[in-house]
């Protein structure tokens, strides 16, 4: 029987999780630490990064790092593709962010597929990356959260070796300016887009909307790709929810076809803290951003800060009520952790 590793990362201001067989325990420790080097070089929130660094004038292009230029370079070309609705400079300072997580967590990904993985699943704060079939054999559930009713799910997404990914206001309220206005955008409240990469699709999420509504309605034949039809004839589909709570899709959007059941749609409506589930194969180093030991067990005190950054409220606990809370979410991994990837 296949064993699921279950683990939740938080790093870069958000928790990423993982859901793999438990035979690539070790490439999971590779991709933590991979996300943990992106957090410190693209952090806007870190004084140190290249990325600030960059953004301050401290250094040249030139002198950072390739990966640093080569995400500058995508953010580059993706203004030019969207009219200049997805900027790494919307607010008036060097922030690459709405391409880095998506990129990063499709990185993560891969460094499993490369490990030897065809199923596995890697969502970074709701921008989430499906690789091959469900655990069970079927397609990847998706859930989308409602930015109205907390809590409770708007669609669910369902496919294989597919992204998702959200931009919105139900998590971190109006962050996402219009370029051209530098303003809020108007009339909508969440925009979700897949595709066949997490990067593009986290990118396009970012800049159809900043478009505002009625605009990102035109998105498949008004930006990117015009010489192929759009960005559906590229695999990229979108679903909207407007501030008045009525909601549209591209035809080609992959809803599911089937409802979730009740379990299953409130696990997709709450996807995991940030708790290291014990899995005896993972070990990892604390500095490399994993837990060391037999069972990894659940980092105290994490919550989202803002964008690349991870607060830590009141370091580790020793009094027997967390040791309490620490058995009890031993015995929830038994029966399987809460996640936002469901397989039918």
């Amino acid at each position: 029987m296949m064993i699921r590793l279950k683990h939740a990362e938080p790093v870069m201001g958000t928790v990423v999780s993982f859901d793999v067989d438990s035979a690539f325990g070790a490439a999971v420790g590779a991709a933590v630490r991979w996300l943990h080097w992106v957090d410190a070089t693209f952090s806007t929130f870190r004084a140190d990064s290249e990325v600030s660094r960059l953004g301050r004038g401290e250094i040249a292009l030139g002198q950072c790092s390739a990966r640093v230029r080569e995400v500058i370079a995508a953010c580059a070309e993706l203004t030019a593709v969207t009219g200049g609705y997805f900027s790494a400079t919307a607010g008036a300072v060097l922030d690459p962010s709405g391409y880095v997580k998506g990129w990063a967590v499709e990185r993560a990904a891969a460094i499993l597929t490369e490990a030897g993985s065809l199923s596995h699943c890697v969502n970074g704060g709701g921008d989430v990356r499906c690789v091959g079939s469900s655990p069970r054999g079927g397609n990847w559930r998706i859930g989308i959260a409602d930015p109205v009713r907390h809590g409770a799910l708007a669609l669910t997404a369902e496919g294989r070796d597919f992204a998702v990914a959200t931009s919105g206001i139900a998590e971190r309220g109006e962050h996402v300016l219009d370029p051209h206005t530098r303003t809020p955008p108007q009339g909508l409240l969440s925009i979700t887009v897949t595709g066949p990469e997490l990067a593009l699709a986290d990118a396009y999420a970012t800049a159809v909307f900043a478009m505002g509504f009625p605009r990102a309605m035109g998105f498949p034949q008004a930006v990117g790709f015009p010489e192929a039809g759009g960005w559906s004839a590229a695999g990229y589909e979108a679903f909207g929810i407007t501030d008045d709570g009525r909601t549209w899709q591209t035809p080609g959007f992959p809803a599911a076809r089937s409802p979730l059941s009740k379990r299953d749609w409130r696990a997709a409506a709450n996807p995991p803290r940030a708790t290291s589930y014990p899995v005896k194969t993972l070990r990892i180093n604390r500095q490399n951003g994993v837990q060391r030991g037999e069972n990894a067990s659940k980092p105290e005190g994490y919550g989202s800060g803002g964008r690349g950054q991870c607060h830590r409220g009141g370091g580790p606990g020793r009094g027997r009520a967390r040791v309490r809370q620490g058995q009890r979410d031993a015995q929830r991994s038994e029966r399987g952790p809460r996640r936002a990837c469901l397989p039918p």
